[in-house]
């Protein structure tokens, strides 16, 4: 049985597809058509306990995706930054209100 914690951060296909018709089909970072499977990039990633919900996520191709979880492992970093950025900017523009500490679980507390 799941914990509550990792079916927070699961990402449904409900929020995939609202994802994928957010962007349009696209990726954020190069415009590039994606699947609605691509659209599963956690802004907070999920080791800081980001959720799975459409104000987190982000859809990208397979290789920007990569690039932009490897400033966790200290390689692409200036692009990861670049990356990172966009996805926050995107993020601001769709979501009035949107910030960062209200995309981690919360043991206690309202999710």
């Amino acid at each position: 049985m799941k914990s509550k914690r990792t079916k927070a951060m699961e990402i449904s296909m409900k929020t995939k597809q609202a994802v994928w018709n957010r962007q349009q089909g696209k990726s954020i970072i190069t415009n590039t058509p994606i699947s609605i499977n691509e659209c599963c990039c956690h802004f907070i990633p999920r080791s800081r306990g980001g959720l799975g919900i459409e104000e987190n996520i982000v859809g990208m191709t397979e290789d920007e995706h990569r690039i932009f979880d490897n400033h966790l492992l200290g390689s692409h970093i200036e692009e990861s930054r670049i990356y990172k950025e966009k996805a926050r900017q995107h993020l601001m523009a769709h979501y009035p209100g949107w910030k960062e500490e209200n995309l981690i679980y919360k043991k206690y507390g309202k999710n």
